[in-house]
């Protein structure tokens, strides 16, 4: 379980400041299943992810595409939807039981006039944000099934043992047969390899 206090952009506040922005947050415990943000509606929130793996999903007609998992020690906030003040165009739902702490912007406006420190961390966070959705821009852009599912081995592990399969292969832009015959052939390269 992570919290505020564990985040490198977190340590230059003093631990009262800390401990009072903790105490803005409110802390929700989410099963597996449930949408925390729906598609369709205005998204104001900010979502820390305590403990947990979350997913960005868009919903087509019947068909769900998964734009990115949020795994613990993650700020997230639909940037376009409270900006433009328009429905969000994904939702976001918990893949396992998780552990949020939220607030809306309009607080984070309050929080900034009570302690101006956050005004700089939040741009930082904005900053991560960005350059996260342009390398997964990139990586779907440039790379193959195949580049893009070593790609999330390397980096995101922990989501090739918590996350269905079938999500997995949305995320890469991929069917489930594709994703199938990809690992058979990672695990026979492996196998010839030692």
């Amino acid at each position: 379980m992570k919290s505020l206090s564990q985040l490198i952009e977190f340590k230059s506040l003093e631990n009262k400041e800390l401990s009072w922005l903790e105490n803005q947050l409110v802390r929700e415990v989410i099963p597996a299943g449930k949408i925390i943000a729906p598609q369709d509606e205005i998204n104001n929130d900010i979502i820390f992810l305590n403990d947990g793996i979350l997913a960005a999903v868009y919903k087509v007609d019947k068909k769900k595409f998964i734009r990115d998992f949020y795994l613990s020690g993650n700020f997230f906030r639909d940037y376009q939807s409270y900006s433009n003040q328009k429905p969000a165009k994904f939702s976001v739902e918990a893949i396992t039981n998780s552990i949020i702490q939220k607030i809306t912007f309009e607080k984070l406006k309050e929080i900034i006039d009570h302690l101006p420190k956050i005004k700089s961390i939040s741009e930082h966070l904005d900053k991560i944000g960005f350059i996260n959705i342009s390398k997964r821009l990139e990586t779907m852009l440039v790379l193959n099934p195949e580049e893009r599912y070593l790609e999330l081995l390397r980096e995101r592990p922990l989501l090739l043992n918590e996350v269905p399969l079938y999500m997995i292969a949305s995320y890469l832009g991929i069917t489930s047969v594709a994703l199938s015959r990809i690992r058979k052939r990672i695990m026979k390269e492996k196998h010839f390899d030692s």
